[in-house]
């Protein structure tokens, strides 16, 4: 749809990346188009938010008997308006380090950071040959792809 006065997409099909309309929200009616998009997005971005809440509380429980002893693993949400994390800790006597489980959105699969706070490097966890994250099937496939990769930066060559 395009609005004939300024050959702009309207906001009807704007966003959307294809010919489908959003749902009449009565409540917008009364919003400029541009009020409208932001709403839509807004509502948007919070049900992205609750599902990765809803995904964080599933798979933190399976995962918490694969966890190294004396590390830690927690649900976290380190900005607020931003997807929850599983955060995975472990004790930090040597080497001030973290990773996160990004859960899956509908476009990705499970990803891993990692958070070095000793050395500041922040860094997805890539998959082979290319510059692209690697994503992975479930939670626990990334949880084992995060231990490695906390056990590389700390140096410990323990069991993996």
């Amino acid at each position: 749809m395009t609005n004939r006065r300024q050959n702009r997409p309207s906001d009807e099909s704007a966003g959307f990346g294809d010919d489908r309309q959003a749902p009449h929200d009565p409540a917008c009616d009364d919003l400029s188009p541009a009020g409208r998009l932001h709403r839509r997005r807004r509502q948007e971005n919070a049900r992205r938010i609750a599902a990765s809440a809803q995904h964080t509380r599933r798979a933190i429980s399976g995962l918490r008997d694969l966890i190294p002893n004396r590390w830690q693993i927690s649900a976290g949400q380190h900005v607020d308006g931003a997807p929850h994390t599983i955060d995975i800790t472990p004790p930090s006597d040597r080497v001030d380090v973290m990773a996160y489980l990004c859960t899956p959105n509908g476009e990705t699969g499970w990803r891993v950071r990692v958070y070095n706070r000793t050395r500041k490097v922040d860094y997805p966890l890539y998959s082979h040959g290319g510059a692209r994250a690697a994503e992975y099937d479930t939670a626990r496939d990334a949880l084992a792809a995060a231990i490695n990769a906390l056990r590389i930066d700390l140096g410990d060559s323990g069991p993996r």
